[in-house]
Parts: structure tokens; C-alpha cells; sequence
């Protein structure tokens, strides 16, 4: 029930505000046939339409209808107007709601074309529905009907150029501020506006001798539009207007303008002119709005954009600082883990030594004569000292190689019994796992080779060791030969093992990388080193290793080592 009251109160509000501002275009009278020079009750109404909505389009037929019957008109005519005005009014504010373009705030030009497009439309049609009205009316006799249709679509037209947009667009943009020198501009401009307008129309003896200096107005307005939103500029259009009216309307000079333009039809002209040249500098001030729109924006996401920048370079100073801090403190760990590892790997190294000597004393009947079980036994505590030995040595060059402090001593190698010691060392091993072990040096082989012994045993012994790890049955083959094309010689080790898969032949060479797997569990007791050593060491050398899986299965790993001249070694070294 409150929500029907609220309504009913609503629209004799806004019916009120019909009949007031009705009686206020009595105040620019003029001689022709529609009475007055404005019609304001038209516009406010299209204005409370769109912005409380087209439900209170009664307010505009009630309004009518009594403004009507206060001017004496006779029942006939006031209720035929009352529905040419409704009609007219409903319909520029049913256009104007049902385009997407159309905003309150004008805030583009596609808004002022919409506008002025819904308006010529529906005054159009109340300018036809009202002299279908007027022409069946008592008072037709007395009218000109004719003129009555092109007054009816200059003023009603001028009257909502003028009027609808200041409202519209003080309601839409109620929240903006002008800082104190925009205000001071703004009084300024709207004072010369009003004072130029104020001197032509009404001080002036003779206005229509001074009429071309209304052309003045027209810089300041776009002066307005070019600084100011379309706020502004419509209600300095609007002031404007209602001055020239006032002064045309009131002044005794009323007379000499009307006669100097021939006939009131001219006075029309050149209003709609100047609602013309509002609308045009409507536009204009849009553009410059949304221009300037643009560039604020603009200006906003660089000033986000920098202050983005800013935050992001100061996370990342704290990152780097954090980075670098967290790196000294990993070398410092990593030296400290390097040098137990290395302490860890002397003290080991040294009983392991004394059991392997040990060991291979008893096997040479040093202590007494041995049992061939014995001597079997003895063959595979040497094999898994050894193999624990290599373990602590790989260990020890993972910590060496770590802290750069390796390089290669060259000496005089004989090929042929550096490969009968390495792989007599791995034939119990071979043997325990019934594996063959073959070796075979090509005819092409130089009898010597410049290296470093150490380092040759560790290539060939992890070579040698995960080929036997990692093969169940089968042989392993070995074969060293000389390749003059590239000045390079090369071990191969191949063997009849699981093989490697092609996703993980580049992994093995990464420290402390396993294959995984539940078949190669149990043989891969080492710690992912020895294949990341040899791949150091090669690096070191010069030299290459590949890897390829063979069809019937296995693995074949070729490596190629640079020939060293007894002149290079003392550089190589240094």
C-alpha cells in the first residue's frame, strides 16, 4: 500500500512540475499562434521520464490536461493537446531508453545523435497529432493550422535541445568537483556569456542593428566545450538562450527585432539555429571529454604501470639480496660438506687399504697354503673391497671436481697391461654373476698412450662396473682402438644388460641420478656417481661419450679421448 501512495505522490509532483514550468514559458510571450518562445514543461518532463522512468507518464497527461484548461482552452482542444503532449513526450523518452547508446551523462557523440534523432522523431509526431487536434477544435477557425505544424517542431525541437541535456547530464555526473581555478574560469566565461547576451537583447537601443553580435557568444561556447564537461557547456547554453528569449520577449526593442527579421518564422529560424550550434558544440564536448577520458586513464594505468615497475624492482632487489645470501650460504655449506666428504674419505680409504693388501697377501699363500674355497672367498672380499673402495674414491673426485681443484698428470701408459690389471680386477665379479668377460685391443692401437693413470681407472672401472651391475646373464664386451681420422682413441664397453631407456640417457650423467625401478632395485647399490665422474673427466680431457641401446638388448658406451703428444703434456697439466 505505501509503495501505490509513494507512486501516486510521485506523479503529482512531477504533474505540479508540468503545470509550473508550463506557466513559466508565459514569461517569453510571443504574438504567434503556439503563444510562447519556449515550451520547458515538454523538456523537464522527457528529463523525470528517463530518469524516474516511463511509468510516470501519466504525470505528463494530468499536467497537460490542466495547464490546458488554465490557458482556457475548450475541453475539446485542452484533452486533445494533453494527448499530443503525452504521446510526443512518452515517446522521445521510449526512444531514447530503448537505445544502448544513449547515456545520461553524454558522455559520446553517438549519445548526441541518438538524442537529437528521438528528438526529431517524436515532436514530428505531436507536431502532426496536434494540428489534427487543433484542425477539429472550435478554434480552428482562428488558427493557422499551417504555421501552427512547422512552430509546433521548431519550438517544442528548440525547447528539448536546450532544456533536456543540462538536466540529464547535472543528474548523471552530480558527483564531479571543480578545483578553484576551474571555478573561477567557469564564473568568468558564464559572466561574459551572460553579460554579451544581457547587452544585445536587452540594454542595447536598437538590438537588431547589433543581432551578428550574438556570433560572439559562440567562441565563449566553445571555449566551454573545449575546457568544460558537457555539463557546463549545456547549462551556458541554457542561460544564454533564456536571456536572448527574456530580452526578445520583454524588451521594447521586441518590435524592431521582429520587424528587422521580417516575420516571427525568422525569429524561430534563428533559435533552432542556435540549438543547432548547442548541439554541435555538444559534440565537440563529448569528444574533448572522451579524449580527455582516455588520456587520464592513460595516465592512471602508466602511473599503476610505474608504480608496478617500482614494487616489482624492489621485490626482486630483496629477492637478489635473498639469492645471493642464500648462495654464500650454500657455498659455505657446500665447502664444509666437501671437506667432510673428503675427511670422511681419507679415513675410510685407509683400513680399506690394509684389508685389500691383507687380502692379497693371503691369496699369494704368504700365511700358509689356502683351500680353493678359501682362496674363493678371498676373491670376493678383494672384489667388494675394491668395488667399496671405488665407491670412496668416486666420492672423494665428486668433491674434487666440485671445488675445481683437479687436473690431469700425463705419463706413459702401456695400453695393453693398464687393460689385463683393470679387467683381472673385475673377473671375480664376472665370474661370481656368470658373466663373460671379454677384451680385445684392435691392431691400429698404439702400444702406448699418454694419460693419467688414476683417471683411466676410474673411466674404465665405472664403465666396467655398472655394465656388470646392471647385465643378469650374458657377456660384456670390451674393445680399445685407435680412430687416426680424429686423432683420438677409444674404449668401448658393450654389454647384454636391461639397457637404458631413451628418455634417461642423458639423466645417467647427472651426480647422484639412479635408474629407477623395481628390476633394477636391487643391483644399483651405488649412489648415482660414477657416470657423472666419468662424464667430468672426459669434459677435462677433451673427450666424448654416447650411448645407444642395442636391438637384441644391452647397452654400448663409447668413449673418445684425445691423443696426447709427450710436448702437450706439460700444457695440458698446467
Amino acid at each position: 500500500m505505501s509503495k501505490k501512495f509513494r507512486y501516486l505522490g510521485q506523479t503529482a509532483a512531477f504533474s505540479l512540475i508540468y503545470i509550473l514550468t508550463d506557466q513559466i514559458s508565459l514569461a517569453f510571450p510571443s504574438s504567434g499562434p503556439l503563444e510562447t518562445l519556449i515550451f520547458p514543461a515538454t523538456a523537464v518532463s522527457i528529463a523525470i521520464l528517463l530518469i524516474f522512468g516511463l511509468r510516470f507518464w501519466p504525470s505528463v497527461l494530468i499536467g497537460a490536461l490542466i495547464s490546458a484548461l488554465i490557458r482556457d482552452y475548450s475541453q475539446q482542444l485542452a484533452f486533445g493537446l494533453s494527448i499530443a503532449l503525452t504521446l510526443q513526450t512518452s515517446m522521445a523518452a521510449y526512444l531514447l531508453n530503448r537505445s544502448k547508446a544513449f547515456k545520461l551523462s553524454f558522455v559520446s557523440a553517438k549519445t548526441v545523435q541518438v538524442f537529437t534523432s528521438a528528438t526529431l522523431i517524436s515532436v514530428f509526431i505531436g507536431a502532426t497529432l496536434g494540428k489534427m487536434v487543433i484542425d477539429l477544435s472550435p478554434e480552428a477557425s482562428i488558427l493557422d493550422i499551417g504555421i501552427i505544424w512547422s512552430d509546433w517542431i521548431l519550438i517544442y525541437g528548440t525547447s528539448i535541445f536546450l532544456i533536456t541535456p543540462p538536466i540529464l547530464i547535472i543528474y548523471a555526473n552530480r558527483n564531479i568537483e571543480w578545483s578553484t581555478h576551474q571555478l573561477v574560469e567557469l564564473l568568468l566565461v558564464i559572466g561574459v556569456v551572460s553579460i554579451l547576451s544581457a547587452l544585445i537583447f536587452i540594454e542595447l537601443p536598437n538590438p537588431a542593428q547589433f543581432l551578428p553580435l550574438t556570433f560572439i557568444v559562440i567562441p565563449l561556447l566553445i571555449w566551454i566545450a573545449l575546457r568544460f564537461t558537457p555539463r557546463e557547456l549545456t547549462v551556458s547554453s541554457l542561460l544564454a538562450s533564456l536571456i536572448i528569449l527574456g530580452g526578445i520577449a520583454n524588451s521594447a526593442a521586441n518590435q524592431v527585432i521582429l520587424s528587422n527579421l521580417q516575420n516571427e518564422k525568422n525569429l524561430f529560424l534563428f533559435f533552432s539555429f542556435l540549438a543547432i550550434v548547442v548541439l554541435i558544440l555538444l559534440i565537440i564536448s563529448t569528444i574533448t571529454m572522451y579524449q580527455q577520458t582516455q588520456t587520464l586513464a592513460l595516465a592512471i594505468k602508466n602511473d599503476e604501470l610505474v608504480e608496478g615497475v617500482q614494487a616489482r624492482t624492489k621485490e626482486l632487489q630483496i629477492a637478489n639480496e635473498q639469492l645471493a645470501q642464500a648462495r654464500d650460504q650454500a657455498v659455505e655449506a657446500l665447502k664444509i660438506k666437501n671437506q667432510i666428504l673428503a675427511n670422511i674419505s681419507h679415513d675410510a680409504r685407509t683400513p680399506l687399504n690394509v684389508i685389500i693388501l691383507y687380502t692379497e697377501l693371503l691369496k699369494e699363500n704368504i700365511y700358509g697354503p689356502l683351500s680353493e674355497k678359501q682362496r674363493d672367498k678371498l676373491s670376493t672380499i678383494l672384489a667388494s673391497s675394491h668395488e667399496l673402495l671405488r665407491f670412496i674414491n668416486n666420492l672423494l673426485d665428486e668433491t674434487n671436481l666440485n671445488s675445481d681443484q683437479v687436473s690431469p698428470q700425463f705419463e706413459p701408459i702401456v695400453v695393453k697391461e693398464w687393460l689385463n690389471e683393470r679387467v683381472n680386477l673385475f673377473l671375480p665379479r664376472a665370474k661370481r654373476d656368470e658373466l663373460i668377460l671379454n677384451a680385445n685391443i684392435s691392431l691400429n692401437m698404439p702400444e702406448r698412450v699418454m694419460g693419467d693413470p688414476i683417471w683411466l681407472n676410474q673411466i674404465f672401472d665405472n664403465l666396467l662396473d655398472n655394465a656388470i651391475k646392471f647385465t643378469e646373464n650374458g657377456r660384456i664386451d670390451i674393445i680399445v682402438s685407435a680412430n687416426p681420422n680424429i686423432d683420438c682413441w677409444q674404449l668401448i664397453v658393450e654389454d647384454t644388460g636391461i639397457g637404458i631407456e631413451q628418455a634417461n640417457i642423458q639423466k645417467i650423467f647427472d651426480p647422484f641420478w639412479q635408474v629407477d625401478g623395481s628390476e633394477t632395485r636391487q643391483a644399483n647399490r651405488g649412489v648415482g656417481l660414477g657416470l657423472s665422474i666419468v662424464k667430468q673427466r672426459l669434459d677435462i680431457l677433451g673427450g666424448t661419450i654416447h650411448v645407444e641401446n642395442k636391438q637384441t638388448g644391452g647397452s654400448i658406451f663409447t668413449i673418445l679421448i684425445p691423443f696426447v703428444h709427450e710436448w702437450e703434456t706439460s700444457r695440458v697439466s698446467s
